[in-house]
């Protein structure tokens, strides 16, 4: 909230700033004349006809480590276990996944149905 006062001061805005819980789009504009949103498509506000007026901020997701915490060979696995979780999550966003139920004999049939 601080942020998007300071934004709005910044361009000389008065309004009065308050903390939504979920589903913000769908608020305008029975509860509110114009809202400040994390998105990242953009597509739920398209979808409920609103249109960014401008950017307040980008940012991006990170992983940071302690240095001591690379050292120790227990710590530094649980870290690249994480960062192993994270990337292939990152990997499979686009994929689509599906589990199959098929014995062994058949699967390479199965398999050959599968566009690649």
């Amino acid at each position: 909230m601080n942020l998007t006062t300071k934004y709005l001061a910044r361009h000389n805005v008065s309004a009065r700033v308050e903390f939504s819980w979920g589903a913000t789009e769908v608020k305008v504009p029975q509860l509110a004349d114009a809202i400040v949103e994390v998105t990242e498509t953009g597509s739920s506000l398209r979808a409920n006809r609103l249109r960014i007026v401008d950017t307040v901020l980008e940012s991006r997701t990170v992983f940071i480590a302690n240095r001591g915490s690379i050292s120790d060979s227990w710590k530094c696995e649980k870290i690249s276990n994480l960062v192993l979780l994270l990337t292939g999550a990152i990997a499979a966003y686009t994929k689509v996944g599906i589990m199959l139920n098929v014995r062994k004999e058949h699967l390479a049939r199965c398999w050959a149905c599968f566009p690649r």
